[in-house]
C-alpha cells in the first residue's frame, strides 16, 4: 500500500509571468480600442467632420503606431522591455484622458 503524499505547490514554468503580463497589456490594449471605434460616429459628428477628414485623423493613428514602433525598438533595447511598456501603457491611459474633458476645461 502507498501513503499518500502532499500535492507539491505548484510553481510557474519560466516565463509564464512574463506570458501573463502581456497577455493583460493585450487586453488593455484591445478595450482601449474598442472603447474608441464605438465612439467614433459620436465625434464625428460632434466636431462636424466630413468623411474625408475622418479618414485622415483614423490615417494619422496608424502613421502615429508606425512611427511609434521603430522608436519602441531602440528603446526597448536601451532600456528593456518593462520599463518601455509600463511607460507605454501609463502614457496610453492619459492619452484617453483629454478628449473626456469637458468642454469648459479645454484650452
Amino acid at each position: 500500500m502507498t501513503v499518500p503524499t502532499s500535492p507539491k505547490p505548484t510553481q510557474d514554468r519560466p516565463g509564464e509571468a512574463a506570458r501573463r503580463a502581456l497577455s493583460v497589456i493585450f487586453l488593455i490594449n484591445g478595450a482601449l480600442f474598442a472603447t474608441w471605434a464605438v465612439n467614433i460616429p459620436g465625434v464625428r459628428d460632434h466636431l462636424n467632420l466630413n468623411e474625408a477628414q475622418l479618414g485622415a485623423a483614423l490615417l494619422a493613428v496608424g502613421l502615429g503606431s508606425l512611427c511609434s514602433m521603430t522608436l519602441t525598438g531602440t528603446w526597448t533595447a536601451r532600456y528593456g522591455s518593462h520599463r518601455v511598456t509600463w511607460m507605454a501603457a501609463v502614457l496610453c491611459m492619459l492619452s484617453l484622458l483629454p478628449p473626456s474633458w469637458p468642454p469648459a476645461c479645454r484650452p
